[in-house]
């Protein structure tokens, strides 16, 4: 099959973002008929302000699909409500210890999360992956007292973090009086292999703040996510944060709440695993099919995005012009380094969410061509 580049001035049309979920699957019917429901007489007080911490009920939902699906015990008074992971993060700053802002993240790691703590005046110490995700060693040598990881798809790296590591942080954390922010974004995407537990399940020492999203798994713009809270940050939480109020909409709150009460959100994750588990087959064998040796894959299996090295003398700048020429968006990996000094080949992110299987075949060859042409 040969595709035909679109004119230079035409638009991307594929676009490899790593944040675009699958919208042609979002079941706009039944959704429409949840928001009715929610919107019912007999549900008028969600036109009031609620409870800050988030609807009770969805709290429930939450704390029992946790625990089944990741392992996660808490109770619904342990889950905080946030309007998305920025929000939750927010609320971890407002809780941490002010005498010791310190923290440690991992580098490669999300720079929104590095800009939150800046923001909120805490020193960030670095710390290197190694091929099991952050480096014990390195982290053991910051003495930091905080730190925040990705370990279920290691943004942006892929890794996943088997159960050795999280049992080693685990002892770290409790040795050290330490606690861990655990992001798990991603945790329902899994294409091979057992999921691994969490690292909230695995710990018997209230070491691990875990959050947690909808923003993948069913939509970006409802902005719900949560927090679960260790016990022991409950009487602070209560005290000192409790007074803002809950910046998620009580509507749409109700309107997950019923679509989880009523078995479809399981049903939805089980769909979305099938159909981003083709387009991830389809991503690795156009990548086969169409790039050449020079390409090296890292972070395969599991969420909703891949990368790609690319050791074919073109720096950065130009394979994203080169690309874009032919009407492909593809993300540079670099300025999720703090420290990429040895940042020896360019790395790009390649999210399949968003893409038919057909456009994802046609954009990689359209690539191939680009890359192999050099």
């Amino acid at each position: 099959m040969h595709i035909s580049p679109p004119l230079p001035c035409d638009p991307i049309k594929y676009d490899f973002n790593y944040g675009a979920i699958d919208i042609e699957s979002f079941d706009f019917n039944l959704w429409r008929k949840f928001t009715s429901q929610a919107l019912q007489s007999s549900h008028r007080e969600l036109l009031q302000y609620g409870n800050p911490q988030g609807e009770l009920q969805l709290r429930e939902e939450i704390a029992k699909y946790l625990r089944s699906s990741r392992g996660v015990l808490c109770s619904s008074d342990q889950v905080i409500i946030t309007s998305g992971t920025d929000n939750s993060l927010q609320l971890v700053c407002e809780l941490s210890d002010t005498n010791n802002k310190s923290i440690a993240i991992e580098n490669p790691g999300w720079d929104r999360a590095k800009s939150i703590f800046q923001k909120n005046n805490f020193k960030i110490t670095s710390i290197p992956l190694d091929k099991y995700g952050i480096c014990l060693k390195s982290l053991k040598e910051s003495f930091s007292k905080l730190v925040y990881i990705t370990p279920s798809h290691q943004f942006p790296s892929g890794i996943v973090m088997p159960i050795i590591r999280r049992q080693n942080l685990l002892k770290w954390a409790k040795n050290t009086d330490s606690f861990i922010i655990e992001d798990d974004y991603d945790s329902e995407f899994r294409y091979s292999g057992r999921p691994i537990p969490s690292l909230q399940s695995l710990d018997n020492d209230e070491r691990v703040i875990y959050l947690g999203t909808f923003s993948k798994s069913l939509a970006p713009s409802l902005r719900i996510s949560y927090v679960v809270l260790p016990k022991k940050f409950l009487n602070k939480y209560k005290h000192n944060i409790s007074m803002y109020e809950q910046p998620t909409s009580r509507i749409t709150q109700k309107t997950l709440q019923l679509f989880m009460t009523n078995g479809y959100w399981e049903r939805h994750i089980r769909k979305m695993r099938k159909i981003y588990g083709k387009k991830y087959n389809t991503l690795m064998k156009s990548i086969v099919n169409h790039l050449n040796t020079n390409i090296r894959i890292i972070g395969g299996n599991a969420g909703i995005h891949v990368l790609i090295e690319i050791r074919n003398g073109m720096c950065e700048d130009t394979i994203i012009q080169k690309a874009e020429m032919v009407g492909v968006k593809i993300y540079p990996t670099s300025k999720y380094w703090i420290n990429h000094s040895n940042f020896k080949y360019p790395i790009f992110l390649m999210g399949f969410g968003g893409l038919s299987e057909n456009l994802i075949k046609e954009g990689i060859e359209l690539l191939g061509n680009v890359l192999n042409n050099n």
